[in-house]
């Protein structure tokens, strides 16, 4: 976020910003399949979608974790929707 930040003019992302950004009015998914389905749910309910789209990843991530978090968003974090659905 720092380099591309700078080379569009934003101040420092920081550790805050990171977790700001977690946080359930923030712009990242992220934390347990709970959490995740948690906020995905809530975010539908107030925009009134019927479709949600994940990028994965933002930025490096190892091959291993984007499959591990793909893997995760199709099974746990789907469970925990259906749950709260």
């Amino acid at each position: 976020m720092n380099t591309i930040g700078r080379e569009r003019g934003w101040g420092a992302y920081t550790y805050q910003s990171f977790l700001n950004n977690l946080s359930d009015d923030g712009a990242l998914f992220g934390g347990s399949p709970q959490t995740v389905a948690t906020k995905i749910h809530s975010l539908m309910q107030e925009l009134t979608a019927h479709r949600f789209t994940m990028h994965v990843p933002v930025g490096y991530m190892a091959h291993d974790k984007v499959m591990k978090t793909i893997r995760l968003l199709g099974t746990d974090v789907q469970e925990n929707l259906a749950t709260i659905v």
